[in-house]
């Protein structure tokens, strides 16, 4: 019975030491690494400009990290200050965009100083809006791919 548990005891040990020796390393996709962000497409006067937001400056908001949408259109339309433009539209992943719904019709385009309480999560991609507006769900925006840019009239 010593015996046994012996060759038992030593059999654990050495599946034990060959599991350690196997690669465990976990792959995390790159959308989702701390630091990482999506990139996203900023339309002005039809031309695209790809903006990576994981390398746009954060905010932290009730613990998770934002990047001002005033950053967004720097990072997109140098020359031009935010308060030079308007976002006429936003459009999410699976085709939605405000402009779809009549009450966030209203609300677009978005203008300064609006513009500057809105943000956008690198990692995913979601709008949010500082409380204060209001703003319905509509215009939370989950995984947005666009932003449609004009300059202000």
């Amino acid at each position: 019975m010593k015996r046994r548990a012996f060759v038992f005891a030593l059999w654990s040990v050495f599946l034990g030491i060959s599991a350690c020796n196997e690669d465990q390393t976990a792959t995390i996709p790159d959308d989702i690494l701390p630091g990482s962000g999506k990139s996203i497409q900023v339309f002005y006067d039809g031309n695209p400009t790809t903006v990576d937001l994981g390398k746009l400056e954060t905010e932290s908001i009730d613990g998770v990290p934002y990047v001002k949408l005033s950053t967004v259109l720097a990072a997109a339309v140098p020359g031009k200050s935010a308060e030079e433009l308007q976002i006429a539209d936003f459009l999410a992943s699976d085709g939605f965009t405000p402009k779809s719904r009549e009450h966030c019709l209203a609300l677009l385009p978005v203008v300064w100083p609006t513009t500057s309480q809105g943000h956008i999560e690198p990692e995913r991609g979601n709008l949010r809006w500082d409380s204060s507006l209001e703003y319905p769900g509509c215009m939370s925006v989950k995984d947005v791919v666009e932003i449609w840019v004009v300059a202000e009239d």
